[in-house]
This record gives structure tokens, sequence and C-alpha cells, in this order.
């Protein structure tokens, strides 16, 4: 763990992380822990525009759920872009399971180890509910064999064995633009249950849901990420998820960290403060 804040950390708890977890190295693999994920002093913009993060500095555990919380604007999608290698740090260093983003060919390296849920969910709106959560396996079967439709028996096992874990394998033919919001969403995490990515960086997903439908995704979610140690970072606007489902939370105002603590320690109130406009002295 870092030691001493930064100096625009008005408060932070951070509690011990784990000295080991379930790795992806085979069953019951244990390791110490590591990063998954660390930003150094980050800064990050698009284009001429104000900073859309200042000097934020992050690190994530392996098989750690984090949460990021904060008012619109505040950095939280450009934060799990930059953790994506989607957006790069105008300044700072920015590692993602061990590689840096800024490296030549960084992406390519990341792709098949990172699930992404955007906001905008990248869907092939045209193919068919199970074909979208079968591209989950586009980086074990190949770009072609993929676009042709051939998968092997296990991977349309694995595909049906998502779409049920959601609740929306009785949707396998349908098209993804017949889809309502919610189903859409829920498709885009069955398609990441097929990819089994090392690390999920999810923005929002749970918009659009009810609370028995997030309950459910949430539960399939827990379940991938204790058989594979997957490491977590979700977007979450409900603020009692992000107590309750992860297992740090950090909280940005501004482009900036102000906060960070166990989401065993917060609660929906505490949240609601930090989140508060800084008062002027």
């Amino acid at each position: 763990m870092r030691n001493g804040p930064e100096a625009d950390v008005r408060y932070e708890t951070v509690p011990p992380l784990p000295s080991w977890e379930r790795g992806l190295g085979g069953e019951g693999a244990v390791r110490p822990a590591s990063p998954a994920v660390e930003l150094r002093q980050v800064w990050a913009a698009y284009g001429s525009q104000a900073p859309a993060l200042r000097e934020v500095s992050l690190r994530v555990a392996e098989g750690e759920r984090r949460g990021i919380v904060g008012p619109s604007g505040s950095g939280k999608s450009t934060l799990l872009k930059l953790l994506g290698g989607i957006v790069p740090p105008m300044r700072g260093e920015v590692t993602t399971l061990g590689v840096r983003v800024t490296e030549r060919r960084a992406g390519r390296r990341l792709r098949a180890r990172i699930g992404y849920i955007p906001q905008n969910l990248g869907l092939v709106s045209s193919a068919s509910v199970l074909q979208n959560a079968l591209l989950g396996a586009l980086h074990r079967v190949g770009e072609l064999r993929s676009w042709l439709g051939i998968f092997p028996a296990a991977e349309y096992q694995s595909a049906w064995e998502a779409l049920e874990a959601v609740g929306i394998a009785h949707l396998a033919e349908r098209r993804a633009h017949q889809l309502s919001g919610g189903e859409r969403r829920r498709l885009a995490v069955a398609r990441t249950l097929v990819q089994r990515p090392e690390l999920l960086l999810a923005d929002e997903f749970l918009s659009e849901l009810d609370d028995a439908t997030a309950e459910q995704v949430l539960g399939a979610l827990e379940t991938a990420h204790r058989e594979l140690g997957m490491t977590v970072i979700i977007v979450e606007h409900d603020l009692r998820v992000a107590c309750s489902f992860c297992d740090v939370v950090t909280v940005l105002r501004d482009g900036a960290k102000v906060a960070e603590a166990a989401g065993a320690e917060l609660d929906e109130q505490a949240l609601r403060c930090l989140l508060q406009p800084a008062r002027l002295p």
C-alpha cells in the first residue's frame, strides 16, 4: 500500500488489502497480492479541453472489487478508459496488468485480458443475442472464425450459461436492437462472462435495471469474480451498490481523488456527504 495521501486527498482510510486470492493460474492457486492496475500522478484531457483528471494516484490489487463514484463530469469514465488503454495520459504513468498503457502495442497485449463494458455497451445491433454473447470468445476462436460463426461446442455452452446467469437465455435468437435498455445491459455482462477476462472495467452497467434484475446480474458477476479471481472496477451511480459490492470505494470530484475507503466502512449517507461540492472557507 501507499504511505501518505496525495495533496488533493482530504480523507483516506484504505484498509489492508488481502495478502492472497485465488489466481487465474489454476484452481486454488495462491499468490501474494500485487497491483492489477496502478496510476501514478496521472493527468488526462481530451484535446484542448480542461483536464478530466488531475494528478490522480490509484492502486487496485489483483482480485479486488473497486467502485468509482462521483458527480457527473468528475472523470469516472475517463479513468476507466485510461486503464483500458483507450485514452492516453497527458502526464503520469498508468500500468494495467503489468503493462504500461503507453507502451507500443499495449492495446493489443491487453485486449484479450480486459473485459470492458462502456456506457454505449458496444453490442452488434444486427446480430442475435447469442451471437453477441459468443463474441466474448473472440480472442480464443479468432476473428475470421468468429465472424463466420464457427465456434466450438464448448463456447456455445459457455454462451448459453452466461445468458442464463443474467436471465436472458429465452431471448437468444432475438436481435440486439430489439432488446430493451435493461436487456441490452444484461447482454453486455453475459458477453464479458464468456470472455473470462482478468480485469473487468464496467461503466454504470446496472443503470436501467430494476432492483431484482440488478441483484441477479451482480450475483453472476460475483460468481465470476470468485471462480476466476477476476479484478473488477466499476463506475456506479447507485451508492448502495458501491458500498455493498465493492471492497474499496474511490470518490472522484472535479477530476481529483477526494476519498478512498473500504466499502464496509462507508454507507450511502457518508458517500453523499463526500460527493457534495467543497465549501469555501
